[in-house]
């Protein structure tokens, strides 16, 4: 079972943007070298530069955003143990903004029938992030509504990326959560999301690409 790693950290109001992203190159090209030695099949595509994305957000506490794919948390937690991982780690926490809980990392399953994984925001502006916190008894009827999003989507030619997919790891047993990425848009498209989670506690983020 193909995961999406979505691993979300609060950052420090001050950072230093140009040292974040030198650092943030540095660590990926350190993640690519472990997994092209351990899982080399997760890097097989040529079209493929680095097996993570990394996005930030302009806001205010600001937050960087990493996903990737896997072949299921358990070998994600390979790479999280190795060496390679805690020491980049360490050296990235000097941006972590003060607190307990800076960092939010968990897996995602895809809601809808496309794609396995979120589309590629490279080269886009800016895209944004809803995270719906959803009771689980409502579960099934938010997931018929994004899929219902989906098809009306499609049946209308609309070209704007959307990706949806639950957690697995929960962080409550009341609660069920449905993160949505879109594109960037003023369209219809931001409405419906809205709509879908009006009676839902949400976070909601908008964030661009830098590596």
């Amino acid at each position: 079972m193909t995961v999406t790693e979505f691993a979300l950290i609060k950052l420090q109001a001050d950072y230093d943007e140009l040292e974040l992203y030198e650092l943030a190159m540095q660590l990926l090209e350190v993640q690519d070298a472990w997994v092209r030695s351990h899982l080399p099949h997760l890097l097989s595509d040529d079209t493929k530069r680095n097996l993570s994305n990394l996005y930030v957000t302009k806001s205010d506490p600001p937050h960087l955003l990493i996903t990737a794919q896997w072949d299921s948390p358990k070998a994600h937690q390979k790479w999280i143990e190795s060496e390679e991982n805690k020491t980049g780690l360490a050296r990235l926490q000097r941006f972590f903004a003060p607190g307990d809980d800076p960092l939010v990392l968990f897996h995602m399953t895809p809601a809808g029938r496309g794609k396995r994984h979120p589309p590629s925001f490279v080269g886009h502006p800016c895209f944004n992030v809803t995270r719906l916190f959803v009771p689980v008894e409502e579960k099934e009827a938010a997931q018929a509504k994004y899929r219902k999003l989906e098809d009306t989507l499609r049946d209308l030619k609309v070209e704007e990326k959307i990706w949806a997919g639950w957690r697995i790891e929960k962080s409550r047993d009341d609660e069920e959560e449905l993160v949505i990425f879109t594109s960037h848009t003023t369209c219809p498209l931001q409405e419906a999301v809205a709509k879908m989670g009006q009676s839902l506690r949400k976070e909601s983020y908008s964030f661009h690409h830098i590596g």
